[in-house]
């Protein structure tokens, strides 16, 4: 989560967030705020002039009312709020990808009573981690995009394949520089996904059913045949 007087960038997990957040920190005028968590802050602190608040990195909107008082501001002050969103199957393919880096391993295994849940799904086939409730975002999904139930008026919801493009468009009136786009944590391809079983579908369109049912994203005709003898999707 990273913001200014003017800009709310709300950072939805697996979702090309980190780049975002590196070309506002980078473009936006002073002060930009990076909300990080205290270990972050130790090691961070008089870094480039930047300003650090300690708090969830993937707060969503209810959460980020409360850091962002810290500043003196609440959601309706902002003149924009960012959320950007990725299709639901890549998403949970995304995590799963996170979840075997050497450094998320060794994070699981040294505190498995934190996370025992997560730690055995990350030694399961694809399939059936996507069968589990493990989820990147915590809470409900909607509350990242909405407050009260509504997605406010200032807020823009950007599909990852567009961010790229959109990002840059939307945050020009607040920029003092214009930079290239980053592209951070590109996830590679060594997971097949097109093969998902009728199961995992059912629970992937359980586990992001805002999105569906928003239309932001449906299913790949590919997968809406998979379900298609079990369910009638409503996408």
């Amino acid at each position: 989560m990273v913001f200014t007087q003017e800009v709310l960038f709300i950072h939805l997990g697996k979702t090309g967030g980190m780049s975002v957040s590196d070309y506002m920190r980078k473009t936006l005028k002073a002060p930009v705020f990076e909300v990080v968590s205290q270990i972050e802050i130790e090691q961070l602190k008089n870094k480039n002039n930047r300003f650090f608040i300690f708090g969830n990195r993937h707060a969503n909107l209810t959460e980020a009312n409360e850091i962002v008082s810290k500043a003196g501001l609440s959601p309706e002050d902002f003149k924009l709020i960012i959320v950007v969103v990725r299709n639901p199957v890549d998403i949970e393919l995304s995590h799963y990808k996170h979840l075997h880096k050497e450094r998320v391993i060794a994070r699981l295994e040294k505190y498995p009573e934190l996370d025992r849940d997560r730690l055995a799904a990350s030694r399961q086939s694809f399939d059936d981690f996507a069968q589990t409730d493990i989820t990147h975002f915590q809470g409900d999904l909607a509350s990242f995009f909405t407050i009260n139930g509504k997605v406010p008026e200032n807020c823009r919801i950007i599909r990852f394949e567009n961010l790229a493009v959109e990002v840059p468009g939307i945050l020009k009136p607040f920029q003092y520089r214009i930079i290239p786009f980053p592209h951070k944590n590109k996830s590679d391809e060594t997971f097949d996904a097109s093969n998902l079983s009728k199961a995992a579908l059912l629970n992937i369109r359980k586990k992001y059913k805002w999105i569906y049912d928003q239309g932001i994203y449906n299913l790949s005709e590919n997968h809406q045949q998979t379900l298609q003898n079990t369910c009638t999707p409503n996408f």
